[in-house]
């Protein structure tokens, strides 16, 4: 059959619009493929379990250097994710790698100085009865109980020739028969020895007592053979009590604690502070640590002092068990014990020896040295506090963050710490994170950035603000025996003063 050309036309018109209707559903098809393959994964994503965590995160600029971070691991967020079992009080130690997690805020010395901490705790859905925070805490002087006893010397009658040389005068020894020594020189008294009411630091510390022991000497002459002259050999110069009188020295010992702490809780009585959340709802608190420039511009003083917030040492950092000292250079993920740190405390040993253990070694003599243990007549005072985290009271060496059920029992911790850097970071932070010091690169030119010694071309030092490795290696704190032990037992240079 023969097909006109008009109509031959029409057939191959109809051809092209059936492939185009072919091709718009084919493409139809593949539109509603692809959104029902995106709506599948959708739906996929959605039955991923998410673990709940506790967390902690930094609130500085993101311009700043504030870096927050997982101890020992840089690219890891300080995030401690709940075990499979949950987390259980009964399953809790403070070594536990499931239930406890140290972090590290890092931070360049001038960052820390004038612009302090601002950090967020978060605890997700159906975790914690109860959250406490105990922020960092430590003795700033050593507080105690002055146990001084004086004695006061009066005398009676004319002195004459003969008579006693001790009148009017107040020592600070008698022999109990009829010596005095240790005169108070030019009228001086005796003082309380944890009261700084009159030094810089300026608070009263000392809960004890000062004791004055009056004797009175009799001095009267007479001439028992009237030739006019006083008969010495009958003088009788012992000397004889007529009373005593205990003057308290009013301070109180929580005077000297300082840190965070006080400002945080408002009292250094208090040591924590914990938040109901009995439906378990998820959880979000924040906290803003002052900036230590604020705090001395206040006091009308140009001090550069970090170690109010940043508490962070490598002298203590794996503390009692294994101390590498601050001229370590130590892997942390090997070598960090944060939860060994909360150890220097250690009251059990360190408690005073009326309350417990009678060999306790801080009773002090008149000199302020270490009681010899012979005589007790020689103690003058007992001290509360040997080092700054090393006291009779309640102290912290970190930020710790705690998840507690309703027994009061921690189920899981993170524990803070804030570490100041002398110098901009080196463009391998990242493997600097992970240690925990760099001094032993002191000398090598340039090459110590967390702890420098060291100098710019000009010779000025890169270390600007002073941090408690600061501290400690200039009044050599530590002994290296471990750091249960303080090098030199009761010293003021052990304490940081005012802060």
């Amino acid at each position: 059959m023969k097909i006109s050309p008009a109509k031959m036309t029409s057939v191959r018109l109809l051809f092209i619009l059936s492939l185009f209707a072919v091709g718009g559903c084919t493409e139809e098809v593949s539109e509603k493929l692809k959104n029902s393959q995106t709506t599948m994964a959708q739906d996929s994503s959605s039955l991923e379990t998410v673990t709940p965590a506790i967390r902690l995160k930094h609130d500085m600029d993101e311009s700043s250097s504030f870096v927050t971070h997982k101890g020992g691991d840089t690219s890891a967020p300080c995030e401690l994710k709940e075990p499979s079992q949950g987390f259980l009080s009964d399953e809790y130690s403070k070594t536990s790698p499931t239930h406890t997690l140290d972090c590290v805020m890092e931070a360049q010395e001038l960052d820390l100085y004038a612009g302090g901490a601002k950090f967020t705790f978060e605890g997700d859905d159906n975790l914690c009865a109860f959250y406490e925070y105990v922020p960092f805490k430590f003795v700033e002087m050593p507080m105690g109980d002055t146990t001084k006893a004086v004695y006061n010397v009066t005398c009676t009658g004319e002195a004459g020739e003969c008579g006693a040389s001790e009148c009017d005068n107040v020592y600070e020894d008698f022999d109990g028969a009829s010596t005095f020594s240790n005169v108070y020189a030019n009228g001086s008294t005796p003082s309380c020895r944890f009261d700084y009411t009159e030094e810089e630091y300026g608070k009263n510390c000392d809960e004890g007592n000062i004791t004055t022991h009056t004797y009175q000497i009799d001095n009267t002459m007479f001439d028992s053979d009237n030739d006019g002259d006083p008969d010495c050999a009958a003088v009788d110069l012992t000397p004889v009590k007529v009373g005593q009188q205990s003057s308290e020295c009013g301070g109180d010992h929580y005077n000297c604690m300082g840190g965070p702490s006080i400002a945080e809780l408002g009292s250094a009585e208090v040591f924590s502070h914990i938040y109901s959340n009995l439906n378990r709802a998820p959880f979000t608190e924040a906290f803003e640590i002052e900036a230590p420039i604020e705090r001395w511009q206040a006091l009308g003083l140009e001090t550069k002092e970090n170690r109010y917030l940043a508490n962070y040492s490598s002298a203590i950092a794996n503390s009692c068990s294994n101390v590498t000292g601050v001229n370590s250079f130590s892997d942390w993920s090997t070598d960090f014990a944060g939860h060994d740190i909360e150890d220097l405390r250690d009251t059990a040993r360190y408690e005073p020896a009326y309350l417990g253990d009678p060999s306790y070694n801080l009773k002090l003599d008149a000199d302020g040295n270490e009681w010899d243990g012979i005589d007790d007549a020689d103690v003058d005072a007992i001290s509360y506090a040997e080092n700054p985290f090393r006291s009779y009271y309640n102290t912290s060496p970190y930020y710790a963050f705690n998840c507690l059920d309703s027994a009061f029992d921690v189920k899981a911790q993170i524990r803070l710490f804030i570490r100041e850097w002398d110098r901009e970071y080196p463009e391998s932070n990242g493997s600097r994170f992970d240690f925990i010091t760099d001094s032993n690169l002191n000398g090598g030119g340039t090459n110590a950035f967390i702890d420098s010694t060291e100098s710019n071309l000009d010779g000025e030092d890169w270390n600007n603000v002073t941090d408690w490795d600061d501290f400690f290696t200039a009044n050599d704190v530590w002994s290296t025996t471990g750091c249960y032990e303080t090098r030199v037992p009761f010293s003021v240079n052990n304490f940081p003063g005012k802060l």
